[in-house]
């Protein structure tokens, strides 16, 4: 299957819980996707599009303990992008992209990470030097 080795999808679970994100590029339309599931994976809810604007993708996702999910991406036009992340909840519900930080579009930024830390998240990127960033969990506060 012809693909990205590094655009690929990331997974998250607690107990039978999972949420998975992926970027597609299908038919000339960049999105980036989610989809939840009840039962270890097996079947999955219909995916929520989450990415706003213009996409890049390289998503990274953490669950949280109501069962809604962080999903970061990178997304941008030309030379110029931003690491995002939202908050996003099985029935479609969604808070409002954050800007995490500005960076150079594509692969010039690396691959983003996120790790959840009580009530923050850590994000991680790459400029000319590894960068992080630790954020409050969209919602929770």
């Amino acid at each position: 299957m012809p693909g990205c080795p590094t655009n690929g999808p990331v997974v998250t679970a607690r107990h039978r819980r999972v949420a998975v994100a992926w970027f597609t590029a299908a038919h000339d339309a960049p999105r980036v996707k989610l989809a939840f599931s009840d039962d270890a994976g097996a079947t999955f809810d219909t995916p929520i599009e989450v990415g706003a604007e213009a996409p890049h993708g390289w998503p990274a996702i953490v669950m949280l303990d109501d069962w809604s999910a962080v999903v970061s991406w990178m997304e941008g036009t030309g030379a110029d992008g931003d690491v995002r992340l939202r908050r996003v909840w099985r029935d479609g519900r969604m808070s409002s992209p954050l800007v995490v930080a500005k960076v150079r579009a594509g692969r010039a930024a690396g691959i983003p990470q996120m790790v959840r830390h009580g009530d923050s998240l850590i994000v991680a990127w790459r400029s000319d030097r590894v960068e992080t960033a630790v954020v409050d969990v969209p919602g929770v506060r």
